[in-house]
């Protein structure tokens, strides 16, 4: 983006901050959209969580416009809040329980092993973040492969594999005591 067009962003952020103008915001939305959206498929490669964070971008930025002081840079100051956005809609993620991390316990405790075993199992799983316990459960319970798993997570491969790193990193030293 020139710098001429990100005046223009800041001029069109004071003009909906003091007048809350319907085609500044259109105009804002075509110069900034396409740009918000290549920012945050630098986090993530899901379609639908980037449209609904751009989304949300913008009602942010009509909201607090009239908030914010005039000579700031109001490019960067878009951006960010497509960042934080992005980062609260993880976090909330993360929160969530969807996957039953029950089930892998009960699908060995038919085996005769160490009851301890099961119960630093248990912690190792409670360790991992939401989207370590379903790709856990896609890889080592469904038995996915790696590109099947990114698929369906919605996330690159190298991501799967880095996370995988990770997972078997908590297991080693939840079962080792360390």
């Amino acid at each position: 983006m020139t710098k001429e067009n990100k005046k223009l962003v800041s001029e069109l952020v004071n003009i909906i901050g003091k007048t809350n103008d319907k085609l500044a915001m259109e105009k804002l939305l075509e110069l900034m959209e396409q740009v918000v959206i290549k920012f945050l498929t630098r986090y993530s490669c899901d379609v639908n969580m980037i449209r609904d964070i751009t989304a949300d971008t913008f009602v942010v930025v009509a909201e607090k416009a009239g908030t914010r002081e005039s000579d700031k840079n109001s490019y960067s100051w878009i951006l960010t809040i497509a960042k934080n956005l992005y980062y609260n809609e993880r976090r909330r993620l993360n929160r969530l329980t969807d996957i039953n991390i029950v089930s892998p316990i009960e699908s060995v405790m038919s085996y005769a092993f160490n009851a301890d075993f099961f119960i630093d199992f248990n912690t190792a799983l409670e360790k991992l973040t939401y989207d370590e316990r379903q790709i856990y459960y896609l890889k080592f319970e469904c038995n996915y492969k790696v590109y099947q798993i990114a698929k369906i997570m919605v996330m690159s491969v190298a991501t799967i594999k880095r996370r995988l790193q990770i997972i078997r990193h908590i297991m080693k030293e939840v079962v080792k005591g360390e």
